[in-house]
């Protein structure tokens, strides 16, 4: 086990030397944190009943008719681009969509249920599956450039400029979240390890309030919600790190196994290609759908992170994909998050790789 330490948050008191001027976190700031990272809740419980769309027969027929395949979503952000694409139209199968808002570890307890087939979420989430016996396999990755999903948000008293100043400073995460191998990533690429800093373990929508608060001197954030923080206090900062974040679409090894649900997959990704080159096209109905009716940010800020992130656009897994997961799996053990001897090649299966590779130069 590592010989640094993590405590959990005091209350949100403040502290005598930080500024007493500043300004209180808005209620829908916090909120906009649960994306991508999740609050750690026990349960696998959606914000909704399973939404469920079917259709005629398309392009997929070795789908059969009545085949059904559940989708673990984080608001919508599978369901949402089928939708306003019409990619989504004429599936040969039926899918089920439920929204999970505590993110990574609830679908891992819906996986674990054996309540869904395929879902999309971070990396840490992911190891932590393994690491628990979970039956995944990982059927497409998204890579975005760095700093445009998760960035480490500092607070307003300009001392920490890049991620070498993080050493001895309280940094606010969420365990078992993309938040903690993203921090442990950041801290790697500089040099510093987690030893060297404290970590304040707190649901993820009191990471920007345990800064505010004088709680935390640096939280790891969702790249828009950030954005939103940085607006509203003046001397606040994001750190710019090399760090590239993956988001992997993860299948169970019961569907990929089933011919009707494995087609059913193979189609879906190739439908989901069709979806992210239309949020390129129509990027002002995107944002408008997504960024400001979901997320609740305005257009002008919707805009400035589409524009740095791109369209979520998912690819056959490489070698390169399972050479960061490794990474990833080895900064988590060396923490003592993960157990040590994790097989990370157990979540790759080559014949599916195989099959979706020739998929997606079909079109």
């Amino acid at each position: 086990m590592m010989s640094g330490h993590a405590t959990k948050a005091a209350p949100m008191t403040g502290r005598p030397d930080k500024p007493s001027s500043r300004r209180r976190l808005r209620p829908f700031v916090w909120a906009l944190s649960l994306v991508l990272l999740g609050a750690v809740l026990a349960g696998c419980a959606s914000d909704g009943p399973a939404r469920s769309a079917s259709g005629p027969v398309g392009s997929a027929s070795a789908a059969p008719r009545g085949t059904t395949l559940r989708i673990g979503d984080q608001l919508k952000q599978i369901e949402l681009p089928l939708e306003l694409s019409g990619a989504g139209d004429g599936l040969p199968y039926t899918a089920k969509f439920a929204n999970f808002a505590g993110g990574g570890p609830e679908i891992n307890a819906a996986f674990a249920a054996k309540k869904i087939d395929l879902a999309t979420y971070g990396d840490t989430p992911v190891l932590n599956a393994l690491a628990a016996r979970t039956d995944i396999v990982i059927v497409g990755v998204a890579a975005y450039r760095p700093n445009t999903q998760l960035t480490v948000v500092t607070d307003q008293d300009g001392d920490i400029r890049n991620p070498a100043d993080l050493r001895g400073k309280r940094i606010a995460i969420t365990k078992r979240t993309a938040a903690e191998g993203y921090l442990l990533q950041v801290l790697d690429a500089a040099g510093l390890t987690r030893n060297d800093v404290t970590i304040v373990d707190v649901p993820s929508t009191s990471r920007l309030a345990a800064v505010e608060s004088g709680d935390a001197d640096a939280a790891v954030e969702a790249a828009f919600s950030a954005q939103t923080y940085l607006a509203l206090h003046r001397g606040a900062t994001s750190l710019a790190s090399p760090v590239v974040m993956r988001t992997l679409l993860v299948a169970s090894q019961d569907a990929i196994s089933d011919p009707a649900r494995h087609a059913a997959i193979l189609d879906l990704i190739i439908r989901l290609h069709r979806a992210s080159k239309w949020t390129a096209t129509h990027s002002d109905a995107w944002i408008d759908s997504f960024f400001v009716k979901q997320l609740g940010l305005t257009h002008e800020t919707g805009a400035a992170v589409f524009t740095r992130q791109g369209p979520l656009t998912f690819a056959a897994p490489t070698d390169g994909d399972r050479d960061a997961l490794e990474l990833q799996g080895g900064l988590l053990t060396k923490a003592g998050s993960l157990p040590a001897g994790l097989d990370v090649a157990r979540l790759f299966d080559s014949s599916f790789n195989a099959d979706l590779s020739a998929s997606l130069a079909k079109g």
